[in-house]
């Protein structure tokens, strides 16, 4: 669909490779971090890199004050390579550091409620934000996480040697490795925790340390709820299933509420917290078309 489009703009225009058609469309695409729009735009008219909109930005610039990643991962290879490029400024005089020292504007912000994901890659947040973000996650979760190490363990003895009377049966050792499992976790989750409330909070525990723990206790803390919740569907299989098939139906939808409450509530911090912290931000000689087109434009003038 956007080939068939560009196709029939570049139908409808003269050879100048300048009209105005793809200006509006490429600054929003810029805007946007649709990466690919861009690409096409720039491979049917690619003076339009240096075309500039009312405030006096062009697109490698606009794709910096808006963090459009994608987008400047198509220029990077060439930034670095090209002294004009890498030292342009706009009519304010402020370079691609000074742009990128700004605050994002709001709409890239809300993109995700996690200060330490906003501003994990940039320069525009102090270490207090973080710190205090941190730990208010880490309060949080370690409540639930003393809950349950705290009601992980159940069994039903006899009474006279105090052997478990479901000893024998299939659930009930499912019923201990999953108790053993969530005893296990919890505790692990517990220690991450605590290991990120005595921490220094310098910058580079910021940039690596603290985002893997609190993936790691998360994680954790999802695999500790899930056993717990396998454990008291054997615990309550055992006592009220033999008598009443029906129930065991029921008891495993009930089971599974609260761990896809976790999964979707939790799963997308962890996703961007390992986005941000394991792949890094531009990547280098992922489009050639960009450097090939520069350099011949270089080697004509």
């Amino acid at each position: 669909m956007l080939e068939f489009i560009c196709d029939e703009i570049d139908a409808s225009c003269s050879n100048d490779t300048n009209h105005p058609y793809y200006s509006r469309p490429i600054f929003e695409a810029v805007r946007q971090d649709a990466y690919k729009v861009v690409q096409q735009i720039l491979s049917r008219s690619y003076n339009l890199i240096d075309f500039k909109n009312q405030q006096g930005h062009n697109i490698i610039q606009l794709a910096v004050i808006n963090r459009s990643e994608k987008v400047y991962n198509l220029f990077y290879p060439i930034i670095k390579r090209t002294e004009s490029y890498s030292t342009m400024t706009d009519s304010s005089m402020n370079n691609l550091v000074h742009l990128a020292g700004r605050l994002a504007p709001s709409y890239v912000l809300s993109r995700t409620p996690l200060p330490q994901v906003q501003h994990c890659n940039y320069s525009v947040s102090s270490n207090g934000v973080r710190s205090r973000w941190i730990l208010q996650e880490v309060e949080k979760l370690m409540l639930p996480t003393h809950l349950l190490k705290e009601n992980i363990y159940m069994e039903t003895p006899e009474m006279e040697t105090g052997i478990p009377l479901f000893r024998k049966e299939i659930a009930f050792t499912i019923f201990a490795v999953a108790d053993a499992i969530s005893l296990f976790s919890a505790a692990t989750s517990l220690l991450v925790f605590l290991s990120i409330i005595t921490t220094h909070f310098s910058k580079k525990d910021f940039r690596e340390s603290l985002p893997r723990r609190l993936i790691i206790g998360l994680c954790v803390l999802f695999i500790s709820a899930t056993a717990i919740m396998v454990a008291f569907c054997t615990a309550l299989y055992l006592v009220f299933c033999d008598q009443r098939p029906w129930m065991l139906a029921p008891i495993g939808g009930l089971a599974c509420l609260p761990i896809a409450v976790i999964a979707t509530l939790q799963f997308p911090l962890v996703v961007d917290l390992f986005i941000s912290t394991s792949f890094p931000i531009f990547q280098k000689d992922k489009f050639d078309f960009v450097e090939s087109e520069i350099l011949l434009r270089m080697d004509e003038e």
